[in-house]
């Protein structure tokens, strides 16, 4: 099992991503959507077949990510929403 740690050079490759991703959901690979969860603070755990993804601060938030590419909209819209959910719970903490 391996983590990967968000490296500093793609911390503003992964907010530019963010906001291209919003606009266009199609034709991104694992790699970017992987960059994007990164930036946002998750975890990622990679599997034989699967990549999972979970937050540290909010551990209910997980995702499972395929290693197909292009990814199916549907990994990006699910991004969207943990990534909004996020957001959501920075803004309400102390």
């Amino acid at each position: 099992m391996r983590f990967h740690v968000l490296d500093r050079r793609n911390v503003r490759r992964g907010e530019k991503l963010l906001v291209r991703m919003r606009v266009s959901k199609a034709g991104w690979s694992v790699e970017e959507l992987l960059t994007v969860y990164r930036w946002a603070g998750f975890t990622v755990r990679e599997g034989a077949k699967h990549v999972v993804v979970q937050h540290p601060d909010f551990p209910w938030l997980v995702a499972t990510v395929t290693r197909a590419s292009p990814l199916p909209t549907g990994y990006i819209l699910a991004l969207l929403e943990l990534v909004s959910r996020v957001e959501e719970g920075r803004k309400g903490a102390p």
